[in-house]
């Protein structure tokens, strides 16, 4: 066979093979076959996903010109592919058919009851009563009532009220409404105690009629000589989560016996039935959550179902406070000793401003720390911190015996460095938990998950044994730091 016959024979081979492969999947490939296919299925690939790529929808501002779409839909600001029904109190995604989306939640069952509902609890708005067609006297007392709850809302005060609408009368001479309203501070108190709050606790008090269940939270405070509880309530309505004031009543004792009957006076009196009560919430003192004679333990035995609703905001605050005792040093006493030093004192604090000035530093004013307040130490640490060159040198640049004990204890000795490091470090973690607990939206779902997390990174702390780089190397000075 001559060589040319058989390089023929070979390509006439392979386009017998690439022709067999092409009606066959499972017929074997040659390289140059196997090549030329990969480049092919390659492009068809990568032309496929070109073509197959999807359409992210976001919302449309346009959709609200429709009133049908603007009775109950928001733009979610967190999340252009989301939009917000403020009727149902929800977000949904509207990423996959935009449009198409919305329409789907109006059509879902609890859509529709929320319509319904509002429907049923819709009261005129504002707009409405200041209509020009409204009559003159509805208008002027829907400005007063709007002008007092403002003010309430703001917490601004009466004569603040006052002031407002006399200037109010001038810069508006020519309006007709503006001439009339006569709101001053005895008026707008009127308004504030015996129009709105009554309206508004009905609200309350006709919604917690028809939920299955409510919880109850009360703390007691001075209001000048006189002892003032509030009664809140929270509750699970067809929005969301809701929480409002039942009754604010004056408490002459602050004992078990009386706190319980009170409560249960206002709750009962307000035709609502205790065993629809599921928690209640308080201060952690022995009045109001002991085991033996307790506001709890009273409406325990009425309620056998009621749950705790402890303040974990002062079971943090009070582990801080109890855990303070075994450090090395007393940080809160050094802490008030240095801010009284300075507080009432122009001469000293122009004395330190000189310090600021040779080391070259921004004065910056000490913070107060107070022992009732939960968030207080961690921000008089950090300033201490900012402000701690100057200080020091001002304190041991004194005089012998002028230095207050505890303060020249602090500054020539590592032990109170070494302490307020270690709670800068703690503290950071502990605070980052007390301002979630205080959050408004917070449910009883969330405390588990804020307080579980705290524990765990706590425990990773003492399991690591550390606790900074700078308290590690203060403790390496300190005698008997194996102890600590």
């Amino acid at each position: 066979i001559e060589p040319n016959a058989s390089e023929e024979s070979k390509n006439n081979a392979s386009s017998n093979l690439l022709q067999k492969n092409s009606k066959s999947t499972n017929a074997p490939i040659s390289p140059s076959s196997s090549s030329s296919s990969s480049s092919s299925s390659s492009s068809s690939s990568s032309s496929f996903i070109t073509t197959s790529k999807r359409y992210s929808s976001k919302f449309k501002k346009e959709w609200l010109s429709n009133p049908q779409y603007s009775a109950f839909l928001k733009e979610c600001k967190n999340d252009s592919s989301k939009a917000l029904c403020f009727i149902c109190n929800v977000q949904f995604s509207i990423h996959n058919s935009g449009i198409t989306d919305i329409n789907n939640h109006m059509k879902t069952k609890r859509h529709q009851e929320c319509i319904k509902s509002a429907e049923v609890n819709k009261s005129k708005t504002i707009n409405s009563l200041l209509n020009s067609n409204a009559p003159e006297l509805n208008r002027l007392c829907a400005v007063e009532g709007a002008l007092v709850y403002h003010g309430v809302k703001h917490s601004y005060s009466y004569l603040s009220q006052s002031c407002t609408v006399n200037l109010s009368r001038k810069c508006f001479s020519d309006s007709s409404i503006a001439k009339n309203i006569t709101c001053s501070k005895t008026k707008a108190r009127e308004i504030a105690c015996n129009v709105l709050a009554p309206t508004f606790t009905n609200s309350i008090i006709k919604e917690l009629r028809e939920v299955s269940f409510f919880s109850i939270c009360y703390d007691a405070s001075n209001k000048g000589n006189a002892k003032m509880l509030p009664v809140v309530t929270q509750y699970f309505s067809k929005f969301g989560v809701k929480h409002g004031i039942i009754e604010f009543i004056q408490q002459q004792h602050e004992s078990a016996d009386s706190l319980f009957l009170n409560i249960k006076y206002v709750l009962e009196s307000n035709g609502l039935n205790l065993k629809q009560l599921s928690a209640l919430g308080s201060d952690n003192t022995n009045v109001n959550v002991g085991n033996h004679h307790s506001v709890f333990s009273l409406f325990k035995q009425l309620v056998p179902h009621l749950i705790k609703g402890s303040c974990y905001c002062h079971v943090l605050h009070n582990s801080v406070k109890h855990g303070h005792k075994y450090l090395l040093f007393d940080v809160e006493a050094a802490l008030l000793k240095i801010y009284s030093y300075f507080c009432r004192s122009s001469v000293r604090s122009q004395e330190l401003a000189k310090y600021f000035e040779f080391i070259d530093q921004e004065q910056q004013v000490l913070l107060q720390h107070i022992r009732i307040r939960w968030l207080s130490l961690l921000q008089s640490i950090e300033r201490l911190f900012i402000v701690y060159p100057a200080v020091k040198s001002y304190f041991l640049n004194m005089d012998d015996g002028e230095c207050p004990k505890i303060l020249l204890e602090m500054f020539t000795s590592n032990n109170g460095e070494c302490s307020l490091h270690f709670l800068k470090n703690i503290l950071t973690d502990v605070q980052e938990a007390n301002l979630l607990l205080q959050k408004h939206y917070i449910t009883g779902v969330n405390l588990h998950s804020i307080l579980t997390n705290l524990l765990h990174k706590l425990k990773n702390r003492l399991h690591d044994e550390y606790f900074g780089s700078k308290v590690m190397e203060l403790l390496e000075s300190i005698p008997h730091s194996n102890e600590v």
